[in-house]
């Protein structure tokens, strides 16, 4: 059967047409990208920030013993884009305006089914040859003003998705309002608008590939109300975008002083010395919900977007199954870092989502399977006055699965397994996976404790985890060691912080030093150390028989 033929022309950035040619086609069985044609508006490169960030990568690489790659994934150009092309072995046509006959020839070489248009409010119908099946047509708008010097924004930012014979004809559209939230800013609102726009494409584009023309509108309207339920709403007062997010958790002068530490020699010959022996720490970090409205457990959108770029241009990022691999075989040759979100939380769908993709960025979910199944809230959520923050549901997840999002067990009901209840605990650990595996189709290899500390795992939940799942995770800070002969038992993870230079120095476990000191000079105050002989009784990991 002869593949379904798409032509994407569009406005938007290389990076975003790239990502939207590869989510259709691995996402779309039987479909091919046949041509694509790209309007960019020429940029003069500028020599100064180029010189400045050439001085930071050297500096990253000083301390690091890793150098830093030059481009991170918001950079891809059109050059990178055209490369991409190639490899694929698809049409690219790079333009300044949408006219001339160089584009009559890609649309007529495409010999496309559909065409996609991406990002355009007006367009000549005239300048395409139409595909047999017409024009999918998606856009999103926000409409700003300036008011009293603040930017201003609807309390809502609208996609808006039409498919019809020609750009300009009545057709059948299909509409998505993404409110506006507290500590929303431009970046985000365009991130998140980017990613519903390609899951509409997805959809329409899966329904018109199986013949069901007339019916795709209304299968993506079907899809949204499936998938983003209770997030998206209508309204009609106005918010103001945020200019600024500061979430720091320390005082400045605290952290430039533990700057000064990082750039110690001690610092540098380390890592340097673990260069050579090829034994850089794996860090794996922990976190709950990426969120634009106020939660305890929340970052917002654009601050963990800022953290995803700087780990993916200073670090190896890795999925947990690699970073598990990498730690047994004794070896790892840069410095890795593995990203998990506990608790399953819906607004992860959407923000979590929109960064990963944007970003190539990998992570696991760890879910409790019978508030998943309900689409339940939390009830230490509940304890805490937190409502309205549900759960992620199966088609969400079976949706979001890939190579890169991993799907781990955090027991049914975010049950505390510092119980010695072994009949509940069998039920909420082994019960998890079985309802996971059930559900996803998929394996799962790993499992978090809920809460995740010391007196959180009682040695019934540990012998029962360790023996029904790979790897098993606590959150008790661990700069874990690669180690070959070394069965992992109980991983330790880092909390992620909010900002990058907090995030570095904890990457650099010069946080945790002062963090020691100062459990060690309390304890000593009160002669006992009663927290550390707790914490030996567990065993993290044994020598393999």
């Amino acid at each position: 059967m002869a593949a379904y033929r798409l032509l994407l022309v569009s406005d938007q950035s290389p990076k975003s047409v790239c990502d939207l040619a590869i989510r259709i086609e691995s996402k779309v069985p039987n479909t091919k990208i046949g041509g694509i044609v790209l309007q960019v508006t020429s940029l003069r490169k500028r020599w100064f920030p180029s010189t400045i960030k050439r001085f930071v990568n050297a500096i990253y690489f000083l301390v690091h013993a890793f150098p830093a790659k030059w481009s991170a994934s918001v950079d891809f150009t059109a050059d990178d884009l055209a490369r991409e092309c190639r490899r694929l072995e698809i049409p690219l046509l790079i333009v300044n305006s949408f006219s001339g006959p160089d584009i009559t020839n890609v649309v007529n070489a495409s010999r496309s089914d559909l065409g996609i248009l991406v990002g355009l409010r007006t367009i000549d119908p005239s300048t395409f040859t139409r595909p047999k099946d017409g024009f999918v047509h998606v856009w999103s708008e926000t409409d700003s003003l300036v008011e009293a010097g603040t930017s201003r924004c609807s309390s809502e930012a609208c996609v808006h998705l039409k498919s019809a014979p020609d750009p300009t004809a009545a057709s059948r559209e299909v509409s998505v309002q993404l409110p506006i939230q507290d500590y929303d800013t431009p970046k985000s609102v365009a991130l998140k608008t980017e990613l519903i726009s390609n899951d509409l494409v997805v959809q329409m584009v899966n329904s018109y590939s199986r013949g069901r023309i007339a019916h795709a509108a209304e299968e993506a309207n079907r899809w949204a109300e499936q998938m983003l339920p209770g997030y998206f709403s209508p309204s009609s007062d106005f918010r103001s975008l945020s200019k600024s997010l500061m979430w720091r958790t320390r005082p400045t002068w605290k952290l430039v002083f533990h700057t000064l530490v990082l750039f110690s020699p001690y610092v540098i010959i380390r890592n340097w010395s673990r260069r050579w022996r090829k034994k850089f720490p794996v860090v794996i970090f922990y976190h709950h919900l990426i969120s634009d409205r106020p939660h305890r457990l929340g970052m917002p959108t654009e601050l963990f977007l800022r953290e995803a770029l700087f780990l993916k241009k200073f670090y190896n990022v890795v999925t947990l199954s690699q970073a598990i691999e990498m730690l047994q075989s004794g070896s790892v040759e840069a410095p890795t870092v593995a990203l998990t979100f506990d608790d399953g939380y819906e607004d992860n769908f959407v923000n979590l989502r929109a960064v990963a993709e944007a970003t190539n960025l990998p992570v696991t979910l760890f879910v409790c399977s019978q508030v998943v199944e309900g689409r339940g809230e939390l009830q230490h959520d509940i304890t805490n006055g937190q409502r309205n923050c549900k759960s992620l549901g199966w088609e969400q997840l079976r949706y979001w699965q890939s190579d890169t999002t991993e799907v781990g067990s955090h027991t049914q009901t975010h049950f505390d397994c510092g119980s010695s209840d072994r009949p509940s605990l069998e039920k909420e650990i082994v019960g998890s996976r079985d309802d996971i595996e059930h559900s996803l189709g998929e394996p799962v290899r790993f499992f978090a404790f809920p809460w995740g500390q010391i007196h959180n795992i009682s040695a019934g939940a540990l012998e029962i985890a360790t023996s029904t799942y790979r790897c098993c995770f606590s959150t008790e800070p661990a700069e874990n060691v690669p180690r070959s002969g070394v069965v992992l038992e109980v991983v330790g993870r880092k909390a992620l912080p909010s900002t990058p230079w907090e995030l570095e120095l904890t990457l650099q476990s010069i946080l945790d030093w002062t963090m020691r000191f100062k459990f060690r000079r309390k304890h000593l105050k009160n002669k006992t150390y009663s927290t550390h002989e707790e914490h030996q009784s567990i065993p993290l990991r044994h020598e393999a028989s």
